[in-house]
């Protein structure tokens, strides 16, 4: 027991310095390790924070570029049904009555050039019979797909031009422009049932898969030279720009010089196409039935 002091309290108790109570410590040779562990697991935690950081920074300009390409498109599509409305309504007029009458002859089991005669090219027959089947006939429900497909190609090649590197306001610009020209009233009778409306607007979804340098490029490639080719079955004054552009493709593909494997590709895209083509439209009947027109000017019983 501690002896008492002078003033009645009693002292403290003495314990050297190395019998001091404090904190349990813990050996050096575990705590290094552990030491080392933690801050390779906080650098692990802060480098997916920069990492997810990053992540959410190219998201949200992803969703902003795709945010612009939607609204660029947008214009364009806005542009060109507010130009093509007057079409719905006009009323059914020369060269239309003759494509829809071709078309509505091959909803009814008719070929061309055996059937009915019309020395326009088949495409434009069979383009016209899609449209009625697709929509019909009554009060020029056809009309809708000519609105449509023309609108399709448009925003095709505007879709194409952007991918390809082109700058978005200069693509949407041409196309604007472009829409401008195409659906004036004063380059067509009744509407974009004419036969340069329909090559222009295969040409344009020929064009779209032929700039095409994206994933399924083999198949773009066959689709392009699928619409070239009807491009020009559509209306035959297309086939030297439908030539130059084929040839073109060539040199726009990131290569100097065209490679012997995407010559065979485009070479068979247009052999398919120009092969069966013609057996679809039943042009393989035309030279017996060309004699027959020549030797008589009545209409054929069938029409």
């Amino acid at each position: 027991m501690p002896a008492p002091q002078p003033d009645g309290t009693q002292s403290r108790p003495s314990f050297p310095d190395n019998a001091v109570p404090g904190p349990p410590r813990m050996p050096g040779g575990v705590a290094r390790p552990l030491t080392r562990m933690l801050g390779a697991t906080l650098g692990r935690v802060a480098a997916a924070g920069r990492r997810m950081r990053d992540w959410l920074a190219s998201y949200d300009v992803a969703i902003g570029k795709r945010a612009l390409d939607l609204m660029a498109l947008g214009l364009t599509a806005f542009v060109f049904l507010t130009l093509n409305r007057r079409f719905y309504w006009s009323p059914i007029g020369f060269d239309e009555e003759f494509f829809v009458w071709g078309g509505w002859s091959i909803k009814k089991g008719l070929a061309p050039y055996r059937d009915f005669l019309e020395y326009k090219p088949p495409m434009l027959f069979l383009t016209h019979y899609f449209a009625l089947a697709l929509f019909g006939l009554k009060d020029a429900g056809y009309r809708v797909f000519f609105a449509a497909f023309p609108l399709m190609s448009v925003l095709a090649l505007q879709v194409a031009l952007v991918a390809r590197g082109v700058s978005r306001f200069f693509a949407t610009a041409v196309m604007v422009g472009f829409v401008a020209l195409f659906v004036n009233p004063a380059w067509h009778d009744t509407g974009l049932t004419d036969s340069e409306s329909i090559g222009i607007s295969y040409y344009l979804l020929g064009l779209a898969c032929f700039l095409w340098e994206g994933r399924f490029i083999k198949l773009t490639t066959l689709l392009g030279g699928v619409f070239m080719a009807s491009c020009v079955f559509s209306k035959e004054p297309f086939a030297p720009a439908v030539g130059f552009t084929w040839l073109t493709m060539f040199w726009l593909r990131g290569r100097g010089a065209p490679s012997l494997s995407s010559l065979k590709i485009c070479a068979e895209s247009y052999r398919v196409p120009a092969s069966n083509l013609p057996k679809l439209s039943g042009l393989n009947c035309t030279s017996s039935c060309w004699p027959a027109s020549r030797s008589s000017t009545a209409p054929p019983s069938t029409m």
